[in-house]
């Protein structure tokens, strides 16, 4: 079975690259295994977010899975026992599905509309909204040069491991040979998933992280 782990810096699309996978009968794909709500609710049965990976990873699974992976955002798992946790995954062989996003400017809007209106993820066209945000360019560029240096910490973090760098502005446009590559990774037969995938209007820019 083929572990892996998608990283990123937020608001880079991981959260449509997920809902893609888990369309896969073969890959099991958890959602931000050590995101906050996730980790609290966990924290009377683990001491440590390693022991809640370890388990996570040792879990049985149907047959039929071949691929078992979690999403990382950069801040995740740096709770004292960062070093351990990185090195356990390096340990482990992990396959790494690093998820960036070209236009940081747009990942900037899309991070200030989350904050504005509190919603960071969409499911639904419905709630798709038209929001006006105000752009201070010096924070703007703290937040490039941040994002840039969270890009780089983490391909650093696991430059040993099997991986793959993708960008959101090409699985947006065309999924099918994105995920080609990823399933390659994974190694799993390849489905068309970007069939399946839910678009929040007909604009090939706009989907699941806005």
């Amino acid at each position: 079975m083929t572990r892996f782990v998608i990283t990123s810096a937020g608001r880079d699309g991981s959260t449509m690259l997920v809902s893609m996978l888990d369309q896969h009968p073969q890959i099991k794909c958890e959602w931000e295994l050590l995101g906050w709500e996730h980790w609290k609710s966990k924290q009377d049965r683990y001491a440590r977010q390693l022991d809640l990976i370890r388990d996570f990873f040792e879990q049985p699974c149907p047959p039929a899975v071949r691929a078992l992976g979690f999403k990382l955002i950069v801040h995740q798992g740096r709770l004292g026992h960062q070093h351990e946790i990185r090195e356990y995954l390096r340990s482990l062989g992990v396959s790494v599905i690093h998820i960036r996003r070209r236009n940081l400017l747009c990942k900037y809007c899309s991070h200030l509309i989350a904050k504005q209106t509190g919603r960071w993820q969409i499911s639904s066209p419905d709630q798709q909204s038209c929001q006006t945000v105000k752009i201070d360019p010096t924070e703007a560029m703290a937040y490039f040069r941040c994002s840039l240096e969270d890009y780089r910490r983490n391909e650093a973090e696991f430059a040993k491991c099997r991986s793959l760098t993708i960008c959101y502005e090409q699985l947006s446009a065309d999924a099918e040979t994105i995920m080609q590559r990823v399933f390659a990774l994974l190694g799993v037969p390849d489905v068309n998933a970007g069939e399946k995938v839910r678009r929040v209007t007909g604009r090939r820019d706009c989907a699941a992280p806005f």
